[in-house]
């Protein structure tokens, strides 16, 4: 996949390529080295946990909307099953999915087994979109349905 050895430093320079900087505020990454749940802010390169109280200040600012602000980034470098946390607390609060599409990013047929299997263990995907890509994301299919 074009993630495989990429840094969540690398993913956000894509993501501001691509969408510019008013798309996505933040990216939500799993950190490499503790696998704990972290926020990088695209516009001012600060990583921050990503927990109850992060959460609540994303909630006041962005309402039901924040899902279109946070671009959700899980590669299977992490921990494969691991839940992001409040997926079932937005659900519940706002009535729709924290997650609304997803990309799948695989580097062959066992990388796609076990993100598939990882995302199947997920307890809000029923009502999320899917993507998958045979080879890297070309211009105007990111937007597209699968």
């Amino acid at each position: 996949g074009i993630f495989k050895r990429s840094s969540i430093h690398d993913v956000r320079d894509l993501l501001k390529k691509r969408f510019g900087t008013n798309r996505f505020h933040y990216v939500y990454h799993i950190d490499q080295t503790d696998n704990s749940d972290r926020v990088l802010c695209l516009n001012s390169d600060n990583d921050v946990q990503y927990d109850d109280e992060f959460y609540k200040s994303l909630c006041k600012t962005y309402g039901a909307d924040l899902r279109e602000k946070v671009f959700f980034f899980v590669d299977n470098r992490n921990v494969i099953g691991k839940d992001i946390p409040f997926q079932l607390v937005y659900q519940r609060r706002y009535g729709q999915p924290l997650l609304t599409k997803s990309a799948v990013l695989a580097h062959d047929v066992d990388d796609f087994s076990k993100i598939w299997q990882a995302m199947g263990r997920s307890r809000t995907m029923n009502e999320t979109i899917f993507s998958i890509y045979k080879t890297g994301v070309v211009d105007g299919m990111a937007d597209q349905g699968a």
